[in-house]
């Protein structure tokens, strides 16, 4: 019996869980007496049955099969052989053919205040134990899973339908009849070459835990999420050249496998990725498709004497790969991500794998199926070919968060959480070779949005980490990206405390997460006057004023072009939280200045370097806050301290603190510009040269249009 490839938790091992295993003999005879039993149980609660507080726990299904009520009081509920009278019931009256839920929280009488659910004074272990229900003697066993039940997952039940057949079923029925259960679950295929990066061809095995299950895979992108998908796998697969294999595992009566993706990225070719690919369009959403490496820039005949050509291999080697694997047509079909940029919202969030491995071997990597859609406001016109995407880890697809130290290693990273439920890869837009104003181009130094995070972090406060990655998409080099944290509920939540629904987040004045009741009442305080002591105590109720001036001060000092109007993110703990907290986002155009008379085409060497945003005071954004609150002499002493504090004696924004970070985030990316350049540094000439002449626009490369605007930077 096959039930299809439902989401599950993306670790599943193999469980051949035998028919002769299946009902204890204390389980038949309980049901032969038709008395109490428990019917179905959940041993890793994330995302469902809540108690009458709103919280999650394991829980236990009692079922009454006979034609009077039950009433349970001095029954027991036990974990233990060894103690059958662990846990007593109070008053519980079970109607016939009824149910019963009590949460095996381990929480004690005590400290259940307010509480009118049952909890029990144990949990429930997912890697398996005894469970039974015990009779008030302290002895008869009723109903039990002995020796123990097996291995649970998260958010799968497990129990017995009406012929006391047990099993997993993987929709919970908390209080209702089971459903269809599966015998058990079949983990992914193992395959014998690890993902990464290769130079010589070799064959790949692919094989399952469990004899009896066949394997079927895929090499172009689609998942095989069906028995008759794909290929089935008879052989050992030859692999030459760049590929992507998924595979499954199916057998019939068993939950099939989650879908397991390796890439194999032959970086000797990469060079000659050419524009023209097999299956894939020559046009994105009406515009000229762009695939090629530069052959100006790596090709046999390049203009730079074989300079970037020669060190191409090590400069894909120098940061970590991040490989995504979809559905051809979910990336550039017609309902596809590419072919509908500007898009927006769960309708165009799309299936996909994403792995994450390191060419020099220093860094363990995962892989984890998950959401992904196209990200960003401007940068989504299909006049852009390089796109920002959003990765979503959802139950939908996989596990409902990544559990991975993504940035632990990074600066100012070592307090950083390693769970997330999304994450950012920024194609850098504004700050890029591939942005349409042609005289933004040669400025890109794709660092400044990761540097200012990187900036608010060293002040002692809460900001987006980062890293960088080169990127692929299908086996297909796409350029490399700056994979980032999204400050919203889950974020505030990992790095404060409670629940992300206890929190309010914004992008600018549109509600993300929670509502703008808190943040309309301290814009209403603010706008009418904090310069009284009063005034200033009603604020700071609502506001984090240190966080608020030292996210004022850094976007003056770096001169923040494109703010506050938009490009900003705030959010707070909606009850007994700190106050409102702001997040640096999108700030590519700072320590720049944007002109509207452009330059010529070289780095505008005699402009003043940054703008004066000193005097913004924009209704309903956190420049307003401080135009009010600098009639405070509170707030301008505090102000005064938080200069002093991080402008002199080694502070986050004294000269040395400030070069040195901005120079480590360069020294990561050095290698991969040159990547970047064949990718993408060839795009506006070539894609806008029927509008002008085409040497107009340059081919922009790191050892002229790169080193040359850093310098005048650094200098």
């Amino acid at each position: 019996m096959y039930l299809g490839n439902r989401a599950r938790p993306a670790a599943l091992v193999l469980l051949a869980f035998s028919l002769a295993y299946l009902g204890s003999p204390s389980q038949a005879v309980a049901q032969k007496e038709r008395s109490t039993l428990i019917s179905e149980f959940l041993a890793d609660n994330e995302e469902g049955l809540v108690d009458s507080r709103g919280e999650r726990h394991d829980w236990i299904e009692l079922y009454n099969p006979g034609t009077i009520p039950v009433n349970l009081r001095g029954y027991f509920l036990t974990d233990t052989p060894e103690e059958l009278d662990r846990w007593r019931f109070p008053e519980l009256i079970i109607r016939p053919q009824g149910y019963a839920v009590v949460f095996a929280s381990g929480i004690e009488p005590g400290e259940l205040a307010a509480e009118t659910s049952l909890h029990t004074s144990f949990r429930l272990r997912s890697g398996g134990e005894y469970l039974a229900l015990v009779a008030p003697d302290g002895v008869t066993v009723l109903s039990e899973f002995s020796p123990e039940y097996p291995r649970q997952f998260e958010d799968v039940s497990y129990g017995q339908d009406a012929l006391g057949r047990e099993g997993y079923y993987i929709e919970p029925t908390p209080g209702e009849p089971n459903g269809d259960g599966v015998i058990g679950f079949l983990g992914s295929p193992a395959f014998s070459v690890e993902r990464g990066c290769y130079e010589e061809a070799f064959t790949l095995e692919l094989t399952s835990a469990d004899p009896l299950a066949s394997i079927r895979f895929t090499t172009n992108g689609s998942a095989p999420l069906e028995p008759d998908d794909g290929t089935p796998y008879t052989a050992p697969i030859p692999i030459s050249g760049t590929t992507t294999v998924r595979a499954t595992c199916f057998r019939d009566g068993y939950e099939p496998s989650d879908v397991m993706t390796h890439t194999y990225v032959f970086l000797s070719q990469v060079a000659g990725q050419a524009n023209t690919q097999p299956g894939y369009p020559s046009f994105w959403s009406g515009n000229p498709a762009d695939y090629e490496m530069d052959p100006e820039v790596v090709g046999e005949n390049d203009l730079f004497n074989g300079v970037y050509r020669e060190s191409l291999v090590d400069d894909l080697k120098d940061i970590p790969t991040l490989s995504i694997v979809m559905d051809r047509d979910d990336l550039f079909g017609s309902r596809g991500l590419y072919q509908n940029s500007r898009s927006e919202g769960v309708a165009w969030e799309r299936p996909a794998s994403v792995e994450l491995f390191d060419p020099a071997g220093e860094e363990e990597g995962f892989q984890v199926n998950c959401g992904i859609r196209i990200q960003g406001g401007s940068s989504r016109s299909p006049n852009f070919p390089k796109h920002s995407f959003r990765l979503l880890f959802k139950r939908d697809y996989g596990p409902g968060k990544l559990d991975y130290p993504l940035f632990r290693d990074q600066p100012e990273g070592e307090d950083a959480t390693d769970e997330f439920d999304t994450v950012i890869l920024r194609a850098f837009f504004n700050n890029s070779w591939t942005h349409w104003h042609w005289y933004q181009n040669p400025r890109a130094q794709y660092l400044r949005d990761q540097f200012i995070r990187d900036s608010q972090l060293a002040m002692g406060q809460p900001s987006a980490h980062g890293r960088f990655v080169h990127v692929y998409l299908n086996g297909l080099y796409w350029g490399f990206y700056n994979l980032h944290e999204r400050p919203a509920a889950s974020f505030m939540a990992s790095y404060g405390d409670g629940e992300r629904e206890d929190y309010d987040v914004q992008n600018v004045t549109t509600a993300v997460d929670g509502n703008l009741s808190n943040w309309n009442r301290m814009m209403s305080i603010a706008n009418s006057g904090v310069s009284s002591a009063a005034g200033y105590a009603r604020i700071r109720e609502l506001l984090d004023v240190d966080n608020l001036i030292d996210y004022m001060l850094l976007n003056f000092y770096l001169g923040n072009d494109d703010w506050d109007g938009h490009n900003w993110y705030a959010g707070s703990k909606r009850e007994g939280g700190g106050g409102y907290q702001f997040f640096c986002w999108d700030s590519e155009l700072i320590i720049s200045r944007h002109q509207n008379n452009p330059p010529p085409p070289q780095p505008d060497l005699d402009i003043i370097l940054n703008r004066d945003r000193t005097g913004l005071s924009n209704n309903n954004k956190p420049s307003r806050l401080y135009t009010a609150l600098r009639a405070n002499p509170e707030f301008r002493l505090r102000f005064a301290d938080r200069v002093r504090k991080h402008f002199y004696n080694g502070g986050a924004l004294s000269t040395d603190k400030v070069l040195g970070r901005w120079l480590a985030r360069r020294d990561q990316v050095w290698r991969a510009v040159v990547a970047e350049s064949a990718r993408w540094g060839d795009f506006r000439r070539d894609v806008l040269q029927g509008s002008g002449s085409r040497d107009q626009y340059d081919l922009f490369h790191r050892n002229q249009h790169y080193v040359t605007y850093q310098d005048w930077l650094l200098n």
